[in-house]
C-alpha cells in the first residue's frame, strides 16, 4: 500500500503543480481588483498540492508492525488491483462520453446517463434506486446552475 501511496502522491503532486500554474495564467484578480477566473482553481490546486505532499510524506512514515504485515502480504500483490483500474477507466470513459455528448445533446441528457452508468457500474444500488438518484442529481445540478446561478447551460429540449 505504501508503494501505491508514493506513486499516487507523486502523480498528484505533478498534476496539482500543472493545475495551479494553469489557474495562475488565468489571473487571480482582474484590473478592477475583483477576483479573477483563476483564483478559485488556484486555491484548489494549492490544496491538492498540500494534500498530495501529506500523502507522500505519510507513505514514508515507518510503522514497524504495519510494515512487517504489509511486506508479508504484498509480495505478489499488484500495486493497483485490476478491479480498481477497471473502475477508474470506466469512470473516465463515462466522463469523456458525457463531455463529448454534451456538445450535441446539451448537458441534461449526458449528465443523467453518466450518473446512472457510474452508479450501476459501482454495483452499489438497484436499477430503480440508481434511476431515481440520477434523475434527482441531474435536476438539482440543472436547477442550481441554470435557474439559481443563471449560468448558460447547454440544453437541447429544456429552455428556461
Amino acid at each position: 500500500m505504501k508503494k501505491a501511496d508514493r506513486i499516487t502522491g507523486i502523480i498528484l503532486i505533478l498534476f496539482s503543480v500543472y493545475f495551479t500554474v494553469q489557474a495562475y495564467s488565468y489571473g487571480l484578480f482582474n484590473k478592477n481588483g475583483q477576483t479573477g477566473a483563476g483564483l478559485v482553481p488556484f486555491i484548489v490546486g494549492l490544496l491538492l498540492l498540500l494534500l498530495s505532499v501529506i500523502l507522500l510524506l505519510q507513505s514514508f512514515a515507518v510503522d514497524k508492525t504495519q510494515e512487517s504485515k504489509e511486506t508479508a502480504n504484498e509480495t505478489n500483490k499488484p500495486i493497483f488491483p485490476r478491479e480498481s483500474l477497471k473502475n477508474c477507466v470506466m469512470y473516465i470513459a463515462c466522463l469523456c462520453c458525457a463531455v463529448f455528448a454534451s456538445k450535441f445533446l446539451g448537458l441534461v441528457i449526458p449528465l443523467f446517463f453518466m450518473i446512472l452508468t457510474m452508479i450501476l457500474f459501482a454495483r452499489k444500488s438497484t436499477f430503480k434506486r440508481a434511476l431515481i438518484v440520477a434523475l434527482l442529481t441531474t435536476a438539482i445540478i440543472f436547477l442550481i446552475f441554470a435557474v439559481l446561478l443563471r449560468v448558460p447551460v447547454p440544453t437541447l429540449f429544456i429552455d428556461i
